[in-house]
C-alpha cells in the first residue's frame, strides 16, 4: 500500500482560470493543496490585508472546485475586520476562544462566545467580526460553497463583502433563536440510521458532546450525532469510534472533510481497482477523499477517534459500501498487527468477519 510524501495524498493538476482561483491568487495568500494535512495548527500561515489576521486557503483534492476551505489565525486581544459573505459559512474552532460580533438586515448586532471544538453559522449577508479573548493565538476552519457561487456568478465583487442585507437567518421557522440551546430535530429520517439530528446554529463544545447514538450500519464501536442548520443546505455529522474498532469501507459522490478532534489512527484512500494509500492522523489532522474514492477509517490507539465532517451541498448521500465479510483480508490483518505494535487487541466482534451482526 502507497505511503504519502510530504502529508499530500494526491497532487492534482490545479488550473489557474475559475474565478475563484483567479480570486484567490488576487488575495496573496497562502494555498496548501493535496487532500491530507498533517495538522491544522501548524499549517503556515500569513498575513491576509483585506480580513486583519493571518489566513490560509487550503485547496484539498476532494474539496477544491466546490467547497473553500480557510484557516485564519487571530492574534491575542485582535479583532478582525469587519467580513460578509453571499453564502453561509460554517466555522470550527481549532485552537482558542473568542467571540463572533453578528449583525444582520435591521436587528441590532448580537455578539456570542466560543472556545475550542465550537461548532457554529455565519448566516449569508451576515456582517460580523471574530475576536480573540484568550491567551494565545486563535485558530479557526472556515467551510463554504463559494467556489461553487462563482461558477455559477463569475463576479467577486457580488459575493464578498457585498453589502446586501437580509432578515433573519438566526431565528427557526418557529422563532427560535438558533445561536441558543440546539434542539433535537429527530431521526434522521433513514431507518438504517440510529441517531440524532439536531438543529442549531451554535454548538459549544463538540469536543464533550455526548448526544450520540450507536450507528452500527457503517462500522462496529461507531456512534454518530448529525448537525443541521435550519436555512442552508451545509451541514456537519460527527463521529465516535472506539478503541480497537474501524468502519466499513464506503464512498460518495463528493467526498468530505474530515477534522480529527481526538484520537490517533490512519485511513485508507483508493480508487476502484487500484492500490490503496494510507494515511496517519492525529487530532488537528484533515483529510478529504477526491470524489468517488472509497475511504475507511481505523482507531488504533487507546482512546476513542471523534472526528467531524464537513458535507458539501452538492452531496448527493449515495453510499457504496464493502461490508467486513467482503473486504479484503489484508485489511484485518493489517489493522490488528497495528494494534499489535501499541500492545492493543482487535475489539472488533468476529462474527461481523462471517457476514453476521454490523
Amino acid at each position: 500500500m502507497a505511503a504519502p510524501a510530504g502529508g499530500e495524498v494526491v497532487q492534482s493538476a490545479w488550473e489557474r482560470s475559475s474565478a475563484y482561483e483567479q480570486w484567490i491568487d488576487g488575495e496573496g495568500l497562502l494555498i496548501h493543496r493535496g487532500n491530507y494535512v498533517e495538522d491544522l495548527r501548524q499549517i503556515e500561515v500569513g498575513w491576509w490585508q483585506r480580513r486583519g489576521c493571518n489566513a490560509a486557503f487550503l485547496q484539498l483534492a476532494g474539496q477544491g472546485t466546490v467547497n473553500e476551505i480557510r484557516v485564519t489565525e487571530i492574534a491575542v486581544g485582535s479583532t478582525t475586520r469587519p467580513a460578509r459573505l453571499a453564502v453561509d459559512e460554517v466555522v470550527f474552532v481549532i485552537e482558542g476562544r473568542g467571540t463572533t460580533q453578528l449583525s444582520e438586515g435591521r436587528q441590532s448586532p448580537r455578539t456570542f462566545e466560543w472556545g475550542k471544538h465550537s461548532l457554529f453559522l455565519i448566516p449569508r449577508h451576515a456582517a460580523y467580526r471574530l475576536g480573540n479573548s484568550g491567551d494565545r493565538p486563535a485558530r479557526l476552519l472556515h467551510y463554504n460553497a463559494l467556489p461553487l457561487a462563482l461558477t455559477v456568478v463569475p463576479d467577486p465583487e457580488f459575493l464578498v463583502d457585498n453589502d446586501f442585507q437580509v432578515e433573519t437567518l438566526q431565528v427557526d421557522a418557529d422563532g427560535a433563536d438558533l445561536y441558543t440551546e440546539p434542539r433535537l430535530a429527530g431521526s434522521a429520517g433513514d431507518s438504517n440510521r440510529d441517531t440524532y439530528t439536531w438543529r442549531g446554529n451554535l454548538f459549544q463544545d463538540l469536543g464533550a458532546w455526548n448526544k450520540l447514538r450507536s450507528y452500527g450500519f457503517r462500522g462496529a464501536g461507531r456512534q454518530v450525532v448529525w448537525f443541521s442548520y435550519p436555512h442552508t443546505a451545509l451541514w456537519n455529522h460527527m463521529s465516535v469510534l472506539a478503541s480497537g474498532t474501524y468502519e466499513k469501507a464506503h464512498h460518495r459522490g463528493l467526498g468530505p472533510l474530515m477534522v480529527i478532534l481526538a484520537g490517533e489512527g490512519y485511513s485508507y484512500f483508493w480508487e476502484d481497482g487500484k492500490d490503496k494509500v494510507q494515511v496517519t492522523w492525529h487530532e488537528g489532522s484533515a483529510t478529504a477523499p477526491p470524489s468517488g474514492w472509497f475511504h475507511q477509517h481505523f482507531n488504533v490507539g487507546p482512546e476513542p477517534v471523534r472526528y467531524i465532517g464537513f458535507h458539501t451541498p452538492l452531496d448527493d448521500n449515495e453510499h457504496v459500501q464493502i461490508e467486513y465479510a467482503g473486504e479484503e483480508p489484508v485489511i484485518r490483518e493489517t489493522f490488528e498487527a497495528e494494534l499489535s505494535k501499541r500492545g492493543l487487541s482487535s475489539q472488533m466482534p468476529l462474527e461481523v468477519y462471517e457476514g453476521r451482526g454490523q
